[in-house]
C-alpha cells in the first residue's frame, strides 16, 4: 500500500514546464530551455495536476506535458484543475464541473463565482420576476449545499475558522459549511463585517470591544475602548486612552518593532522599519542588513525578488546578491527558473546563476 501511494504521488506531480512566447504564440519549455510544446497557442495557463489550459481564439482546452490535447477546446472559461475538478463554461453560457478526463461531473444551474474554498464554491442565482439576486454554495460534485438566499456572500475562509460572511435580513452572518450561523452582526453602524485573523475576530458588545473565536464564544471578553485585528502577531488595544498590545490569550505583549508587509514564506517575512524594507527570520529577528529597496517580495525557490534603483535582482537567504539588479521586469523563481525582461527589451528564463536558459528574439528598434 505504501508503494502504491508513492507511485500515485509521483504520477500526480506536475511537470516543470514554463511558458515561452515566440511572436504572438505561446508554448512550453523545460528547465534546460528545450522546447517541449511548440508555440501554437494564443494564451496558456500553468500546469496543474498534469494539465495546462491552452486557448486558441475564444475557446480553451487542456493539454498534457507532451503537448497532446487531452480535453478538446470548447470552453470560454477554463481555470486550473484543483483536486481533480475545474469549473468550466461553454460557449452557450452553461456552467459545469469536469474532472481531468474531461468527464462532466455535474451541471451548475447558476453562475459560479471564484473557486472552491473548504470544499464549497459560491454561486449567484439571477434575478427573476418575483425573486431577487441571491447567493448560495455548491460542493465539488455540484450538489447545492446551501440554497441561494443571501443578498451577498463571501468565500469560506481557508484559515482555521473556516467560516463565510454573508448578508441576510439586514445583518452580517458568519456561517459554517452547513449554513449554520455562528455569529450575527447588525448592519446598522457597520459598513462591513470584520474578518477572522489568527483564529479570532474583534467584536463589539454593549460599547466594549473583545474577541470571539470560530465557535462564537468569547476568547477575550469585551473590555477595551478599541481593538484592532490580530495580524500574524499581537493586536493593538486601547483602554482609557492607554494603548497596549496583547496576544490571542489576552496577555500583554511588547509592541512590535516592525510592520509586517507579507507573511512568512520559506522562513522569512517581509517587514518595513520606518521607510526601510527588510526581512525577519522565523524566530522574529532581523535576518540580514539590506540596502534601501524600492520593493521587496516573498522568498520563492530559495531566492527573493527585489527592486532597487528601477531594476530587479535576487537576494539569497544570507542576504547576499545572487543576481544584482539588472532586469527591467522579473517574476519569482519557480521550479528553478524565473522569467525576466533583459536590458535589450526581450523576455526569457534564467536559472539561479543568471544563465539565460531561453530567450525570445530581440526587438529591432528603428
Amino acid at each position: 500500500m505504501r508503494y502504491l501511494l508513492f507511485a500515485t504521488a509521483v504520477l500526480a506531480a506536475d511537470p516543470m514546464l514554463f511558458p515561452n512566447r515566440e511572436g504572438s504564440k505561446i508554448g512550453f519549455i523545460d528547465r534546460s530551455g528545450e522546447v517541449i510544446v511548440s508555440p501554437r497557442f494564443d494564451s496558456t495557463g500553468e500546469f496543474s495536476e498534469g494539465l495546462a489550459r491552452v486557448s486558441t481564439g475564444s475557446v480553451s482546452g487542456y493539454i498534457d506535458a507532451a503537448g497532446k490535447m487531452r480535453i478538446e477546446p470548447r470552453y470560454t472559461v477554463a481555470p486550473e484543475f484543483v483536486d481533480d475538478r475545474a469549473i468550466v463554461m461553454t460557449e452557450d453560457g452553461k456552467y459545469s464541473i469536469i474532472d481531468r478526463t474531461g468527464r462532466t461531473i455535474a451541471s451548475i444551474p447558476y453562475r459560479p463565482l471564484g473557486r472552491f474554498h473548504q470544499g464549497l464554491c459560491k454561486m449567484q442565482r439571477p434575478r427573476g420576476e418575483k425573486t431577487p439576486v441571491a447567493y448560495g454554495y455548491f460542493d465539488r460534485n455540484g450538489r447545492t449545499v446551501i440554497e441561494p438566499q443571501f443578498i451577498n456572500a463571501g468565500d469560506f475562509s481557508d484559515g482555521p475558522d473556516a467560516l463565510a460572511i454573508v448578508i441576510k435580513d439586514h445583518a452580517f452572518y458568519y456561517i459554517d459549511r452547513s449554513g449554520r450561523a455562528v455569529l450575527k452582526l447588525s448592519i446598522d453602524g457597520n459598513d462591513r463585517a470584520p474578518a477572522f485573523k489568527d483564529g479570532l475576530v474583534k467584536w463589539k458588545e454593549d460599547g466594549w470591544w473583545g474577541y470571539r473565536d470560530a465557535k462564537g464564544e468569547w476568547a477575550i471578553k469585551p473590555q477595551f475602548d478599541y481593538a484592532a485585528d490580530f495580524a500574524d502577531g499581537p493586536a493593538q488595544v486601547t483602554l482609557k486612552g492607554q494603548t497596549n498590545w496583547i496576544n490571542t490569550r489576552g496577555e500583554r505583549q511588547e509592541p512590535p518593532k516592525f510592520q509586517k508587509v507579507a507573511p512568512l514564506a520559506e522562513g522569512f517575512a517581509v517587514i518595513r522599519d520606518n521607510s526601510r524594507l527588510g526581512y525577519l527570520n522565523e524566530f522574529g529577528r532581523p535576518a540580514f542588513e539590506l540596502p534601501m529597496l524600492q520593493t521587496a517580495y516573498s522568498f520563492s525557490g530559495g531566492l527573493v525578488r527585489v527592486k532597487m534603483d528601477g531594476k530587479f535582482g535576487f537576494i539569497d537567504t544570507k542576504g547576499n546578491w545572487a543576481l544584482k539588479p539588472q532586469y527591467s521586469d522579473a517574476s519569482d523563481f519557480k521550479g528553478g527558473l524565473a522569467r525576466v525582461m533583459f536590458a535589450e527589451g526581450n523576455w526569457g528564463h534564467i536559472d539561479a546563476t543568471g544563465k539565460r536558459v531561453w530567450e525570445s528574439a530581440k526587438t529591432t528598434r528603428l
